[in-house]
């Protein structure tokens, strides 16, 4: 029996456990709110965790895969075969894709989206508009952040217009980062930009098996020089885990006394990295999340691509994402569930912890652990949204 009650508007949980506390809980929800949340003598089975927060996704290309109708076997390829299909992108087609994409993460208890949306010339894409309009479909549901996604190298020559367009937007500045030639001073430079304008950054880096890859490097260090503590997410960084182990610590270390954060996407870098046919791959790309933990840094889990040239599967199941972070990285389900959850979000500027007085948007299981949830192959879930069930 669900241990729920309604009494004069309020619903009322007896003996339930809440994410990130220890014992059962008696939870309280009032106008949209958690009224209270107090130890309950009762236990029962159940499970109430926050809504998920996913920091890394790219709406815009979500979709695609079943017309490309090719597996890329590098990174660079998967980038080529998106620009072919890039010729027949349109408003219509760009909206439908995403906004099915968006449903679907809705769907696997997703309330937070940043997404990449390519920009690569001075003129605005498309999608950008298109998705600017999605956000406001779902603002309700899912709160969603967009990110442009520059090549660094255009960044030295349409930065600034393109970073005065973000800013108006009230969004990310981001850049893709790849042994560039010129690399410090162009890395520099979109800093620079970000200063101006006031913009938080978010760095496709390192993304290659290739140690002399040293973008986070020089990220590192103009984090530090423009003060730029807890505004800089850094995503991939794949040549980490090949680097010299004592380098690599000492660049985890730069990076925490920095304040940078650092997303991990374990199934695009998985697929894509030390790929080659009739050879089991040997390198995987993750870069080392549990030592960046360890030393403080935000480590955060994130979907990346779906159903494109870079990754053919996947769903915006941010919960299938976790387990296969989970996985690859030898990681502790409870200690590493902040990591899809209130880390995230608090980078994106939003609470999404249960806690008395915050909103009372979150997901209620019938399992009673994280260890039970991510054990099941599909989850059912209630769907609550400021105080209401909206999904059963």
């Amino acid at each position: 029996m669900d241990p729920k009650l309604t009494i004069e508007n309020e619903s009322i949980f007896r003996g339930i456990k809440v994410f990130g506390k220890s014992g059962y809980f008696d939870v309280t929800l009032s106008d949209g709110k958690f009224k209270s949340i107090v130890k309950s003598e009762k236990s029962k089975k159940g499970i109430i965790i926050p809504k998920l927060c996913d920091i890394h996704v790219h709406l815009d290309k979500t979709g695609t895969h079943k017309r490309i109708n090719k597996k890329a076997k590098s990174l660079f390829e998967a980038i080529e075969l998106m620009d072919k299909d890039k010729l027949i992108w349109s408003e219509n087609d760009i909206y439908e894709r995403a906004n099915n994409a968006i449903q679907n993460a809705w769907e696997n208890g997703t309330g937070f989206i940043r997404t990449h949306i390519d920009w690569i010339e001075e003129k605005t894409p498309i999608a950008w508009n298109v998705i600017k309009s999605l956000k406001k479909k779902w603002q309700d549901k899912v709160v969603i952040e967009m990110a442009s996604l520059s090549p660094l190298d255009l960044l030295s020559l349409e930065g600034e217009k393109i970073g005065k367009i973000v800013s108006e937007d009230n969004s990310i500045f981001g850049a893709f980062v790849y042994r560039n030639e010129n690399l410090q001073d162009k890395i520099k430079l979109v800093f620079e930009i970000a200063n101006k304008f006031g913009l938080k950054l978010d760095f496709h880096v390192d993304e290659g098996l290739d140690k002399d890859a040293n973008g986070i490097d020089y990220i590192i260090k103009y984090t530090k020089k423009f003060k730029m503590e807890n505004r800089v997410l850094c995503s991939h960084a794949c040549s980490l885990s090949i680097r010299d182990e004592k380098e690599a610590m000492e660049i985890l270390e730069d990076a925490s006394s920095a304040g940078i954060g650092l997303t991990c996407l374990p199934s695009t870098n998985l697929w894509l990295q030390d790929f080659s046919e009739n050879r089991t791959p040997r390198f995987r790309g993750i870069a080392p999340i549990i030592e960046a933990k360890n030393l403080g840094i935000p480590v955060m889990i994130a979907s990346d691509n779906c159903q494109d040239s870079f990754y053919p599967y996947g769903n915006h199941d941010l919960l299938s994402v976790f387990k296969l972070a989970l996985i690859s990285g030898h990681l502790d389900e409870n200690n590493w569930f902040d990591s899809i959850t209130h880390l995230p979000s608090e980078w994106m500027g939003f609470n999404n912890k249960i806690q008395e007085g915050s909103e009372a948007s979150f997901l209620k299981f019938k399992q009673s652990s994280i260890s039970e949830i991510i054990t099941l192959s599909k989850n059912h879930f209630q769907i609550w949204e400021k105080g209401k069930l909206i999904r059963e």
